[in-house]
């Protein structure tokens, strides 16, 4: 991802099951379908109001907003860590579509998973921060976990052991979709199932979050066609 910002790449749907494990523990980020090629680090992508996104793995400027940056992909990223901490339990369980994006948008944000280490916890935070310039970049969060592992005494060989009794989920994609800038009235919370796809109408909304998302609209609109380690 360090070298996607270097070439000014934005992913948009970042997850564990787009990224590739090959032979020798070879790690690929995948599925570039959603890429787009922005003109620097700053440049914000607007995206179409009918495109759809896995709304539990998208930032909420992105969400609510259509505004994609590099720091987007950045929050996505943060969601993979917890899915490889939790050993794949789907983030913000027990919270479908439109609670997860209320909740994260007014503050919220998931509890420090099981085993995973305190200043791991600690640049989650920061990668979940609502400003989007306030987030950590690629680049800097490579030379963290490798300082990390470096300096760790800690071992995860036996991490599944140590997660005996710990709840992992499973969904499909379609199940985290959400529709993007749909007209809509009151929509209750339906706490009861996470399948439905969710029209939200954010017209007036989420000022804060606006503010800090300042970019520049381009025209620009390639695709990335290769993969990259």
């Amino acid at each position: 991802m360090a070298y996607l910002e270097k070439e000014h790449y934005i992913h948009r749907d970042l997850a564990a099951r787009n990224i590739l494990v090959g032979e020798n523990n070879c790690v690929k980020v995948a599925d570039f379908g959603l890429a787009r090629m922005v003109e620097d680090h700053y440049s914000t992508y607007m995206a179409q109001k009918s495109t759809k996104f896995p709304i539990k793995w998208t930032a909420p400027e992105a969400a609510l907003m259509g505004r994609f940056t590099i720091k987007s992909d950045v929050w996505s990223f943060g969601i993979v860590i917890y899915e490889l901490i939790t050993l794949g339990q789907v983030p913000y369980p027990s919270m479908n579509n439109t609670e997860t994006l209320h909740q994260v948008s007014t503050g919220y944000r998931m509890p420090r998973p099981v085993n995973c280490p305190q200043p791991i916890y600690d640049m989650l935070l920061r990668i979940w921060d609502s400003c989007p310039e306030k987030r950590p970049t690629f680049s800097v969060l490579f030379e963290f976990f490798e300082d990390y592992f470096v300096t760790s005494d800690t071992n995860y060989k036996h991490a599944n052991s140590a997660l005996t009794g710990f709840s992992a989920s499973i969904t499909t994609v379609n199940n985290n979709d959400i529709s993007l800038h749909q007209p809509a009235k009151s929509i209750p919370l339906d706490t009861t199932s996470s399948s439905s796809t969710t029209s939200i109408n954010i017209d007036g909304t989420h000022s804060a979050i606006s503010k800090c998302c300042s970019g520049r609209l381009l025209s620009r609109d390639k695709l990335l066609r290769q993969s990259t380690h």
